[in-house]
Formats: C-alpha cells, sequence, structure tokens
C-alpha cells in the first residue's frame, strides 16, 4: 500500500471540523424548537389535569352526596404557587405554567391569591374562572366551572361579558 492511498483512507481535520460545525448549527436550532414545544406542552398538560382534578370533584360531590372542595393556590401565592389540591387533598404543582384568578364578566384578572371551588350534591358549584397561561409559550387559557350547571369548559379567549 502507498502512503498515498494511506491519507485518503481517513477524515481531515479540516472535514471533521466542517461536520462538527454543520452538527452544532442543526443542533442550535432543534433545541429552540425543543425548547418551545415544550413550554407548549406544559400548558396543555396544565389544562387538562386541572379540568381533569374538576370533573373528579364534580362526579365526587355527585356520586358521594357530600360537597367537594378543589383549592387553587395562584402565581405568587405564599408557600405553594401554581398549585391545585384536589378532593383528596392531593398538591399538584404546575411548574412553568401560570395559574391566575381571572374574571370573565370583565375580562380582567381578579385578585384572589387563594380560592375554593365547592361542588354540591346537588349538582351546582361555586363560579370560577381559572386563566392558565406560559409568557414564554404565549398560550393562554381560560377554565370555567358554571356555577348552575357545575360544568368544565376550556375556552381560549375572552370577550365581555363572557370567555369564549
Amino acid at each position: 500500500m502507498s502512503v498515498r492511498q494511506e491519507r485518503e483512507a481517513g477524515f481531515s481535520l479540516i472535514e471533521l471540523m466542517v461536520v462538527i460545525g454543520i452538527m452544532a448549527i442543526v443542533m442550535a436550532i432543534a433545541g429552540g424548537a425543543y425548547s418551545s414545544w415544550r413550554e407548549s406542552t406544559r400548558v396543555d398538560s396544565a389544562k387538562e389535569k386541572i379540568v381533569s382534578i374538576l370533573q373528579q370533584a364534580r362526579l365526587a360531590a355527585l356520586s358521594r352526596r357530600t360537597a367537594q372542595t378543589v383549592t387553587f393556590n395562584y402565581a405568587g401565592a405564599g408557600a405553594n404557587p401554581n398549585t391545585v389540591t384536589d378532593v383528596l387533598g392531593q398538591l399538584h404543582r404546575f411548574q412553568g405554567v401560570t395559574l391566575l384568578d381571572f374574571v370573565c364578566g370583565g375580562c380582567n384578572l381578579g385578585a384572589n391569591n387563594t380560592e375554593n371551588i365547592i361542588f354540591t350534591p346537588r349538582g351546582t358549584a361555586t363560579q370560577l374562572t381559572v386563566q392558565v397561561s406560559s409568557p414564554t409559550a404565549n398560550k393562554v387559557f381560560f377554565i370555567q366551572a358554571n356555577s348552575t350547571t357545575s360544568r368544565v369548559a376550556i375556552r381560549r379567549t375572552c370577550v365581555a361579558p363572557n370567555c369564549i
């Protein structure tokens, strides 16, 4: 085997550096997309989990024939911000997501730091609207519990007098 054939069998340092540079660029682009997707998924997951907690409380109130309470600790509220305590007393944390008290009649934030929603055995509930959002994902949802029917709904926007 000649000396020339041995040199052509591998990669040169320049070729290796170019490949590493291209891989770094691709990884930087993919990392940004992944981060955005992850934040978006956190908001969607929190929204679905909160709806599930509220629906379970409603069903528990109707089936057990006793009032069931779910507690919301909003952003900046005490030791457990952005958490929900379900009817079994379990604390659900929502990291990377902001929970806020919301008033749909005026389409503005409420003043509550903590709030209870009580589902009664008769099928009614206290009125509740929670804003679920993420500043980095630019996603906002409004979760509403109707005081008359106690049904839980997810809304995308607020147009006075209701979230729609």
